[in-house]
C-alpha cells in the first residue's frame, strides 16, 4: 500500500471518529485499518488486568487458532509472561511501540521466544509488533500486529509509533464517555447538539471540575486547543461560561447526572 494511500485512509478514519460522538473506543475500525496498513496476517487487541486476567478483544481479520489447540492456553500467566513484548513492557514501562525482534535477550531468553513461537507459528503470527495505548504497571491494552518470518523494518516501526500517538489520542478522547453507564444517551444528545467527540469529552471533563489545563493534560492537548474547544461548546449550547455550560449539559443529558451529597 502506498504511503499516500495509507495517509488518506488514516485521515478518513480519524475524521470519521472525531466528527461524531462515540459511546465506545473504535477498536474495530482501528484494528482493521492497522492490518491493511501493515499488510499483516492479523491484528489483535490484547488486554491484561492487574490481577492477571488477560485475553483478546478480537482479531482483524478473524484468526482460526484451532491449529494451536494442542498448546496450553496462551493467555495463562505462565505462558504470557514468556512473551518478549510482555516482558519488555513490564520491565521497561516504555510505552512506545516495539517489535519482539528488538527485545534484548537479557530481557527475554531464547527459550522463552521458542516457547512463544511454538504456539504462534502454526497460525503465522510469530513476528509481532505491539502498540500499547494503556500501560499502567501490569495492566495494559495494546494492538498487536502479527505476521510470519521477517521482523518489522525501522520504517514500519517509525510509522507504528506515529500511529500509536494517534490511537492514544482517540482512546483518551472516547475514554471519559465510554466509561459512563449513560454513554449511549450522551452520544445521542451530543449529536443533536452538534458536538464532536472531542467536544463531548471536554464537556464531561469540565463537568468533573477540571480546568482547561487539567483537561489538556488528560487529552494530551494544549490548553490553548482546549480553550478553543470550550469556545465552540459555549456557542453550540448558547451559553457564555463554564457554569452555564455544565448546567445546560446536565439538563440535556450530555454529562452524567450530578450526584447529590447525603447529609
Amino acid at each position: 500500500m502506498s504511503d499516500d494511500r495509507r495517509l488518506i485512509e488514516w485521515l478518513d478514519l480519524v475524521s470519521d471518529v472525531l466528527c461524531r460522538p462515540l459511546p465506545e473506543f473504535p477498536r474495530d475500525q482501528i484494528g482493521a485499518q492497522l492490518s491493511r496498513t501493515f499488510d499483516v496476517v492479523a491484528t489483535s487487541c490484547d488486554w491484561r488486568e492487574e490481577d492477571g486476567r488477560s485475553g483478546l478483544f478480537q482479531t482483524w481479520p478473524e484468526v482460526d487458532f484451532s491449529a494451536a489447540d494442542g498448546m496450553p492456553d496462551f493467555h495463562q500467566d505462565a505462558n504470557l509472561d514468556r512473551h518478549p513484548l510482555v516482558r519488555w513492557f513490564n520491565v521497561t514501562q516504555d510505552v512506545t511501540a516495539q517489535s519482539d525482534g528488538r527485545v534484548p535477550f537479557q530481557i527475554s531468553s531464547q527459550y522463552n521466544r521458542d516457547c512463544i513461537n511454538e504456539y504462534l507459528k502454526p497460525v503465522g503470527i510469530e513476528k509481532q509488533l505491539s502498540l500499547p495505548f494503556v500501560l499502567q504497571g501490569a495492566t495494559y491494552e495494546a494492538f498487536v500486529l502479527g505476521r510470519p518470518d521477517d521482523d518489522y523494518t525501522e520504517e514500519e516501526l517509525e510509522l507504528a509509533r506515529h500511529l500509536q500517538r494517534l490511537i492514544l489520542g482517540l482512546h483518551r478522547t472516547t475514554g471519559r464517555v465510554a466509561g459512563s453507564p449513560q454513554r449511549t444517551d450522551m452520544c445521542a444528545a451530543a449529536s443533536t447538539a452538534g458536538l464532536t467527540a472531542t467536544e463531548l469529552a471536554v464537556l464531561n471533563l469540565l463537568a468533573d471540575g477540571h480546568t482547561a489545563y487539567g483537561i489538556a493534560r488528560r487529552l494530551a492537548n494544549s490548553p490553548r486547543t482546549v480553550t478553543k474547544h470550550l469556545e465552540h461548546i459555549y456557542r453550540k449550547l448558547g451559553v457564555t461560561d463554564r457554569l452555564q455550560a455544565v448546567a445546560v449539559a446536565r439538563e440535556r443529558g450530555l454529562v452524567e447526572p450530578e450526584v447529590s451529597s447525603k447529609s
